[in-house]
């Protein structure tokens, strides 16, 4: 099959639609420069979905019925590559500071991802397992601290991102492009919308970056460590799960490094820029083997990690 017939994820439904629509622009987002929030807001999009599309996948033309360009075909097959290789990561422990009498009570991968995979769950809610030396007062509705500091600085950005890009997710591809049992997924209550961006990827780190600047004179750096990887540990198990392409991952990445000068208060915006690429750079598991393919002769992953480096550095 050519990739260029590859269909459209398919309608957001209707929750999703109307979130759009009540909230177009995340309440937190302003403009650097003065000037109208709705119109800057609009060109500062417009310039993110060029990027992203520039990068790592076309929009879909929904009127024409067609990709703006066609996906690039390398790198879904680099993505499917890497997701083979991953999958057993779901049955690895989590990496903490925790110390439970019984190692056995340390969870796996694949417990939290079907954790954060309930609609009624958050992320951090049982954040011991990570680190039970973290502060009782900040430990306590750490969920409900996560959310805050993802949400009105998020909004539905990641929904708008997905109606535009529609990109099928990775086990409508491998029917379509994969050999017969090549590919293996688990099944997830929230993969019902388009793969690109990943949503849990951009809350998780988002999420984090909005509660650093409390952590960073709170905590010791070993807890500050443990927190780099939780925030890229969520979107990471996506990707084991094969619920997400790698290349979801890093366009999440790349969308939240665009947001946050608009987003975060200007004092802490370059600490939580560095801890945020720290966090990425040496704790996920799956950058890790993005940049190991990188490295390799014409990987289609070269450009992206190139600009991903450049957009958190400078």
């Amino acid at each position: 099959m050519n990739v260029a017939d590859l269909p459209p994820w398919g309608e957001m439904d209707r929750r999703n639609r109307e979130l759009m629509k009540k909230r177009p622009i995340p309440e937190a987002w302003r403009p650097l420069g003065g000037g109208n929030r709705e119109d800057e807001f609009k060109k500062w999009f417009a310039a993110l979905v060029h990027d992203l599309e520039t990068l790592i996948w076309p929009q879909y033309l929904r009127d024409q019925k067609k990709w703006k360009s066609p996906p690039n075909a390398d790198l879904i097959h680099a993505d499917f590559d890497i997701m083979k290789g991953l999958v057993k990561e779901l049955d690895s422990r989590i990496k903490g500071i925790t110390r439970p009498k019984d190692p056995n009570e340390t969870p796996t991968h694949l417990v939290l991802f079907k954790e954060e995979d309930n609609p009624n769950d958050f992320f951090g809610t049982r954040y011991e397992r990570y680190d039970d030396t973290f502060p009782p007062w900040l430990m306590t509705g750490l969920g409900d601290l996560l959310f805050y500091g993802l949400n009105h600085r998020l909004g539905c950005l990641q929904l708008q991102l997905k109606e535009i890009f529609q990109r099928p997710r990775a086990y409508q591809v491998a029917h379509l492009l994969c050999p017969p049992d090549s590919f293996e997924h688990r099944y997830s209550n929230l993969a019902n919308t388009p793969a690109f961006i990943s949503g849990h990827c951009i809350q998780g780190v988002l999420g984090v970056c909005g509660i650093f600047p409390t952590c960073a004179t709170s905590v010791d750096a070993v807890s500050i460590d443990v927190l780099k990887q939780f925030m890229v540990d969520i979107g990471d198990r996506r990707v084991f799960a094969g619920v997400h392409y790698p290349s979801d991952n890093l366009g999440s990445w790349y969308t939240v490094f665009k947001l946050l000068p608009h987003v975060m208060d200007p004092s802490s915006l370059s600490a939580v820029r560095a801890f945020l690429w720290d966090a990425i750079d040496n704790y996920s598991t799956v950058y890790a083997e993005i940049k190991k393919h990188a490295a390799g002769a014409n990987s289609p992953y070269a450009p992206i990690v190139t600009e991903l480096k450049k957009v958190a550095t400078t």
